[in-house]
């Protein structure tokens, strides 16, 4: 049977961390000839930016530039990682197959600063993806998450009926393994330094809202409703994008 021929898409994916976007990206499907390492690489190459700028960028200018700065202990700045991503947006796999920036730009400047990156390298972004998620459901998410003692990785939230925990005995247990022990993060119960975060994204002007508005000007921009289930979202997301 013949493979079906598919025309490379150069994408954005934007959305709030409690949309679920990493599940998103993570169900992408891996484009015919790309090895599906290299398609998790290329999807998750910003989100994971911070974690793997060493490796990543290793032997370039940019790279060391941006491991001059990690070393210090400072934020690398907004042209340094544009640079080492022109610099890995020119690997042939990419240009080939296509890309998904996964939570990168997040804010009005880097938004205008990648585009006229994209522009001089004269790579045209096709599509940029906002999963949408209201503040209110984004910070119960947030507060709602419950960690496991046995294995942190096992999800748990208490406003998530996919994963909410069960109760047995009386007692709110791991929905996975049953772990009677379930706690919660500092972090995720400071109302005020959620609030903090959600202003950046919510942001209009300058935020992160602000670069997907600034995209809707100059691309085509689809909406899906994070609210839903992974599977439910994963199914808008694919008929949208045809």
């Amino acid at each position: 049977m013949a493979r079906e021929v598919r025309e490379a898409r150069r994408q954005v994916l934007v959305a709030h961390h409690h949309s679920r976007r990493d599940r998103q990206a993570d169900r992408g499907e891996v484009p015919d000839g790309l090895d599906p390492a290299a398609h998790h690489e290329i999807s998750h190459f910003l989100s994971l930016l911070a974690r793997r700028c060493r490796a990543l960028a290793e032997g370039t200018e940019f790279g060391r530039k941006a491991d001059e700065y990690m070393s210090a202990g400072n934020l690398v700045p907004d042209d340094v990682i544009i640079g080492i991503v022109k610099d890995r947006l020119a690997k042939a796999d990419v240009v080939e197959h296509g890309f998904l920036l996964d939570g990168f730009p997040r804010n009005l400047a880097q938004a205008e600063a990648l585009w006229d990156a994209l522009k001089k390298e004269n790579i045209k972004l096709d599509i940029v993806i906002e999963i949408d998620l209201d503040r209110e459901t984004s910070k119960n998410r947030i507060m709602g998450r419950r960690l496991c003692r046995i294995d942190n990785n096992h999800p748990n939230n208490i406003y998530i009926d996919a994963i909410k925990p069960h109760t047995h005995d009386g007692k709110t247990v791991c929905q996975v393994c049953g772990c009677e022990d379930l706690s919660t993060r500092a972090d995720d119960q400071d109302s005020q330094a959620i609030d903090k975060r959600h202003g950046i994204y919510y942001d209009t002007k300058t935020g992160t809202l602000a670069a997907v508005n600034f995209f809707r000007e100059r691309t085509k921009v689809i909406v899906v409703n994070g609210r839903p289930g992974v599977k439910e979202v994963s199914e808008e997301l694919i008929r949208k994008l045809g």
